[in-house]
């Protein structure tokens, strides 16, 4: 394989991984996300399963260490990666936003998730600043296809008949 080959092949990849990773940001209507809308649940009643502060520092803990295995993947352009830890990102965070709320946090567990949250936010700031030029240069390019064909549909139903009519 040559290294436009490679290059070639590299930005395909990202260009697949950016996309499947809009799309699915967008996409709600997924019987596994209603599966996981409903959260965890407690064996004993179908209902929400209560978390404690410890379960929900552990929790953030996970998304945390995702988002850094996220952005370790990006920018090695591992678009398969991503995309696997990705999902494994959400599903911890559906787990968040749908068990039951735990107490409030005592203070220096409070401290403790919100510097998780400053990094996780910081790690997703990175990940999308590697992967959105790749869907603008994406739209881009379908948009020069969509014009291309609107273009040759154009001459194509104009000039098959020498322009004029008998």
């Amino acid at each position: 394989m040559t290294q436009v080959d490679s290059a070639a092949s590299i930005r395909i990849r990202r260009q697949k991984y950016v996309w499947k990773y809009a799309w699915r940001r967008q996409r709600l209507y997924s019987a596994r996300l209603a599966a996981r809308r409903r959260g965890p649940v407690r064996p004993d009643s179908g209902g929400p399963m209560a978390m404690s502060s410890e379960d929900v520092i552990r929790l953030y803990e996970n998304v945390s260490t995702l988002t850094r295995q996220m952005l370790t993947a990006a920018r090695s352009h591992d678009w398969d990666a991503l995309q696997r830890l990705e999902q494994a990102c959400a599903d911890q965070v559906e787990v968040l936003r749908h068990g039951q709320p735990a107490p409030a946090l005592p203070a220096e567990l409070r401290a403790r998730k919100v510097r998780l949250l400053q990094s996780i936010l910081a790690d997703d700031r990175e990940i999308r600043n590697i992967t959105e030029p790749s869907l603008h240069q994406l739209s881009r390019l379908l948009q020069g296809v969509a014009q291309r064909s609107s273009q040759r549909d154009g001459h194509n139903g104009h000039g098959g008949h020498g322009g004029h009519k008998g």
